[in-house]
């Protein structure tokens, strides 16, 4: 079976008609290309050379070889083309990891989309059934800190309301939280953030919150809260209860902030200049939010 080096090498002989001058070209000796030519046409059974006064002349069937030899080549270079041309589309994309609810989100990528219409995104929605060890992303955007391999920047700080039903006599109203001592609560799981920090509150204010439902969905708990199966404490913009006309917010007297969104990279990751583009833009486009 003749391979590419062989090709290679046979390719300089004929083009050159001249084995010293070749194996000089090619940095071999000129015994190694000898015998490489010599096994070529072994291994196809017939000479590819007709060989007078130290010259090497193809006969017909090196000729035939030839054509082949150089369309070979040539489409290796056009391969070797793509493959490069997709490298540098491949440096256009930034790959980003969502890791929390938000309806802000959509909007700002769209944005960014317009701004730079030959970017390119690639979303990944967190799936924890997923190791995200497995993940290949340039970003993660986050609303809980990271580990110590990691990077990030706070991109949007906001204040955490009680949603309840449009109807709500405290709808508006700013109170303490243990005035609500009496309600129904749906939150997230324990191991979410902001059920923490309400957990945390609750325990400030002395009174244990009668919590009847749990879901890790958003949508989920402001269906919830608008069938007045219980009120819950949200992100104030960026689960977007405003649109939901059937849901109002009830303010806390001790506002609490929490870092909604954090942008999260690996330390000392070499970003590509689409992806540094994007942080940039990520970065001014929440600091006009707030």
């Amino acid at each position: 079976m003749i391979d590419l080096q062989q090709l290679k090498y046979f390719q300089r002989v004929a083009k050159l008609e001249h084995m010293t001058k070749a194996s000089m070209e090619l940095c071999i000796a000129q015994s190694a290309l000898s015998k490489t030519i010599k096994v070529m046409e072994a291994d196809l059974g017939a000479p590819l050379f007709d060989r007078r006064n130290r010259r090497m002349y193809l006969n017909e069937n090196g000729k035939t070889l030839l054509k082949y030899a150089d369309e070979i080549e040539g489409y290796l270079e056009e391969l070797s083309g793509k493959l490069s041309a997709n490298r540098e589309t491949e440096n256009t994309k930034t790959s980003i990891l969502i890791k929390t609810d938000s309806v802000l989100l959509p909007n700002m990528f769209k944005q960014y989309c317009l701004a730079y219409p030959e970017a390119e995104l690639k979303i990944i929605i967190y799936n924890r059934s997923v190791n995200q060890q497995k993940i290949k992303c340039d970003f993660i955007i986050d609303s809980m800190l990271p580990g110590g391999n990691m990077e990030y920047a706070p991109l949007f700080n906001e204040k955490m309301i009680i949603a309840a039903p449009s109807d709500h006599p405290l709808v508006g109203e700013r109170i303490s939280l243990s005035q609500l001592k009496g309600e129904s609560f749906v939150t997230m799981p324990k191991n979410y953030t902001f059920t923490h920090i309400f957990y945390q509150l609750c325990e400030a204010e002395k009174f244990e919150p009668n919590v009847v439902a749990e879901s890790s969905d958003s949508y989920t708990i402001m269906e919830w809260v608008a069938s007045r199966m219980g009120l819950a404490m949200i992100p104030e913009h960026s689960w977007g209860y405003g649109e939901n006309k059937a849901l109002g917010a009830i303010y806390l007297d001790r506002p609490v902030e929490r870092n909604q969104y954090l942008l999260v990279w690996k330390k000392n990751a070499s970003l590509s200049k689409s992806s540094l583009q994007f942080k940039r833009f990520a970065m001014q486009y929440f600091k006009k939010c707030d």
